[in-house]
C-alpha cells in the first residue's frame, strides 16, 4: 500500500497506469517497507523485462547508422538508473527503509523510461503497459 500510495499522491500520475494489477495486489497487503520494497522489485522486474521488449522494437525502427549511438545511450541510461537507485544502499536509512527506496527508485526509472521511449512518434507502438 506504500507505493501504490506515493503513486497516486500525485493526481493522475502517468506512471501508475503503467502497475500491474499483481503489483496492486501486492502492494495493499504490504504493511511494512521492507514487504512493499518486495513488490516493487517484483514489478521493477517485469517493467525492465517490457522496457527491453520495448527498446527492441524501438531499436528495430531506427536508422542502422543511428543503432549504435542508442544503443550506448541505453546502456548508459541502465548504468545511470543502477547508480542513481543503488545511493540509498550506502545510507543510514535502515535496512527497511533502504530497500524500499531502492526498488521504488527503479521501479519509477524504469517506468519513467518506457514512458520515454513512447514520446517519439517514429516508435509509438513501443510503451504502453
Amino acid at each position: 500500500m506504500l507505493i501504490a500510495l506515493a503513486f497516486l499522491a500525485v493526481a493522475a500520475d502517468p506512471r501508475a497506469a503503467y502497475l500491474s494489477a499483481a503489483f496492486k495486489a501486492c502492494d495493499a497487503k504490504a504493511a511494512e517497507p521492507i514487504a512493499s520494497a518486495g513488490c516493487a522489485e517484483t514489478e521493477a522486474k517485469r517493467q525492465a523485462t517490457l522496457l527491453d521488449k520495448d527498446w527492441a522494437k524501438a531499436l528495430a525502427k531506427l536508422p542502422a547508422a543511428v543503432r549504435p549511438e542508442a544503443t550506448k545511450a541505453q546502456t548508459a541510461w541502465k548504468q545511470f538508473r543502477d547508480l542513481d537507485c543503488g545511493l540509498p544502499n550506502k545510507m543510514d536509512l535502515g535496512a527497511g527503509d533502504q530497500a524500499y527506496y531502492a526498488a521504488t527508485c527503479r521501479l519509477n526509472r524504469t517506468i519513467e523510461r518506457r514512458m520515454d521511449l513512447s514520446d517519439y512518434p517514429e516508435l509509438n507502438d513501443a510503451g504502453g503497459q
